[in-house]
């Protein structure tokens, strides 16, 4: 309910009225996360991605591709499709999901909508992590991220980068790399295609952005790192679980998976600390989000876990006054500032004839 309310209260023959408040409206630390969903795949799932109702799971020991109908009341593994050797990722831009396979080098392209193979585009090194943008694969290659058109695989760029290059991410005009060997990030502009080194002394196995942040979480610490995205200047360092492998942000929320600890972590944005952790699964791993869902690869386990959107308890109601009259008394109250993530469908307001002695809700 938004703007004022008003509630009228007859109180029959009750002629005292001690206090009137509101009940249920606390505001509690943490957030309220809910598991929606558990599904069996392949041997060791790495990489997912999400294009509209279907997920996209990579199989790394069997190199498959499993697609799952999220539409189904328990969503279902519904095409196996066979791929190069030990698939680590797929990507999807509406019609085509791209595949990456780390043992044969390749990059290889389906199409969404039959699952039919259409091309496979052989790489000079292992890729290690993709975007799609601009109407290009963006790919890290050993040391460089390459800029290959959609319809061949023709390399348009080659941008020089450090030792290690291992994930990368867009937001705000420009791609991010991290690059664990040399231990800092790149900025690179998709319109130029020039690199700069924008982060330094920063170890990091994956990479998140959103238009005002970088986060970098490291495996073999359990840690994220928050960077101001304009002065590349460390904002906050986030304690989360045990061997962090991935990281997401959806809203005003991380999402780090932890592949020891067997569970995601979910920080806010601005209170910059976990609110919530949510068991998922052994190896907890890869991480897609469509903005309000979150699935995880439970690589060890076997499985992906659906992560529900957070929530927290609303904030208390604003400008709450009671007008008594005969037998009656009149409540309004504005509402709160914060839904906490949920739509409030309704008030209850408690009656007290003395700090002890509740007489009714309403």
């Amino acid at each position: 309910m938004r703007g004022s309310r008003a509630l009228r209260l007859l109180m029959g023959g009750l002629g005292l009225l001690g206090v009137v408040t509101f009940v249920g409206m606390a505001n509690v630390a943490g957030a309220t996360v809910v598991k929606v969903a558990t599904v069996s795949v392949g041997t060791d799932p790495d990489g997912l991605s999400v294009s509209g109702t279907y997920l996209w799971v990579a199989i790394e020991t069997q190199a498959e591709v499993q697609k799952i109908d999220l539409a189904t009341t328990t969503p279902t593994v519904v095409a196996t499709i066979a791929v190069g050797t030990t698939p680590i990722g797929t990507y999807v831009n509406g019609t085509h999901v791209w595949v990456l396979n780390v043992g044969s080098n390749s990059i290889m392209k389906i199409t969404a909508k039959t699952d039919a193979l259409d091309a496979t585009f052989t790489l000079t090194a292992r890729p290690r992590a993709m975007i799609i943008l601009s109407g290009y694969l963006w790919v890290l290659v050993g040391g460089t991220l390459r800029k290959l058109t959609q319809t061949t695989g023709t390399v348009k760029e080659s941008i020089t980068l450090g030792a290690s290059p291992v994930g990368l991410v867009y937001s705000d005009t420009f791609i991010w790399v991290a690059d664990e060997g040399d231990n800092l990030v790149w900025k690179v502009n998709p319109t130029t295609d020039v690199a700069t080194n924008f982060i330094t002394g920063h170890h990091s196995d994956a990479i998140a952005a959103s238009a005002t942040f970088i986060w970098l979480s490291n495996s073999s610490v359990t840690k994220i790192e928050q960077i101001n995205a304009t002065t590349n200047l460390g904002v906050a360092t986030i304690p989360v679980g045990n061997t962090p492998s991935n990281i997401v942000v959806v809203g005003d929320y991380v999402y780090v998976s932890n592949y020891t600890s067997t569970n995601v972590s979910v920080v806010t944005i601005t209170s910059q600390s976990v609110v919530a952790t949510i068991t998922t699964g052994k190896g907890a791993n890869g991480l897609a989000t469509d903005g309000t869902y979150v699935w995880v690869s439970n690589s060890t386990s076997n499985t992906v876990s659906e992560i529900g959107e957070p929530y927290q308890a609303p904030t208390p109601p604003r400008n709450v006054t009671a007008s008594a009259g005969d037998s009656q008394v009149v409540v309004s109250w504005t509402a709160p500032l914060s839904t906490g993530g949920k739509t409030i469908t309704g008030y209850k307001v408690a009656l007290f004839l003395s700090m002890n002695s509740p007489c009714g809700q309403f």
